[in-house]
């Protein structure tokens, strides 16, 4: 059997930490929705190895875009890992997997579970600052100027966003309001041209009929 978990996350929200206990033998996966490209997300997951039978048990991680494509593979973990990947200019679901299985020569009991704790960042809480200080030289009050301007940045990028979404939105209701009106034209023309060939056809029988 496999767990789906949707969760749809703003990319600019705070870091979401989520822990599962996995049975041995089963699969959970982890779905989360990016509507933003070129979006810098950090994964970290980690094992509850003090966990009663957690240390007879590993568990694979893989990591596919929306198109299905692998970016990220780890089979046989133990300890924990950590994974990172830029969105693409498509818009989609990326999903994060875990299956936990017995090591091999090792027997299983059906009531044998593997504790995961899985934290994602996105966006300017993804980024390590640490590295940019050392490259750049920065002071602690430039780091903080540095770190809001990313955040301002990604704030502008949502609007940009959130006016090209209510653009699209505005145009396929216009485009929708107009093929209604289009197709109640059409409607009444069709229903005017039926009656005036049903009062022709009536005048002609009656005529016909000398009733008129």
């Amino acid at each position: 059997t496999m767990l789906r978990l949707g969760l749809l996350l703003a990319c600019c929200l705070l870091s979401q930490a989520i822990m599962v206990e996995i049975p041995v033998d089963d699969r959970v996966c982890v779905a989360d929705f990016f509507e933003y490209s070129k979006l810098l997300v950090v994964g970290r997951y980690t094992f509850d190895n003090e966990y009663p039978n957690a240390q007879h048990m590993v568990v694979d991680v893989d990591v596919t875009d929306h198109f299905g494509t692998q970016v990220y593979s780890k089979k046989g973990a133990v300890g924990g890992g950590k994974f990172s990947f830029t969105t693409t200019d498509k818009l989609g679901e990326w999903t994060i997997c875990f299956s936990n299985n017995a090591k091999e020569g090792v027997t299983a009991q059906a009531d044998w579970v593997k504790r995961v704790s899985f934290e994602m960042k996105h966006g300017v809480d993804a980024k390590d600052y640490t590295e940019v200080v050392k490259s750049e030289h920065l002071s602690a009050l430039e780091l903080q100027l540095r770190r809001m301007e990313d955040v301002v940045q990604t704030l502008l990028d949502e609007v940009r966003f959130m006016k090209s979404r209510e653009h699209t939105m505005r145009s396929t209701t216009d485009s929708t309001h107009s093929r209604v009106v289009y197709f109640a034209l059409f409607t009444i023309a069709v229903l005017v041209s039926l009656g005036s060939w049903q009062m022709f056809h009536l005048k002609k029988f009656f005529q016909a009929k000398k009733i008129i």
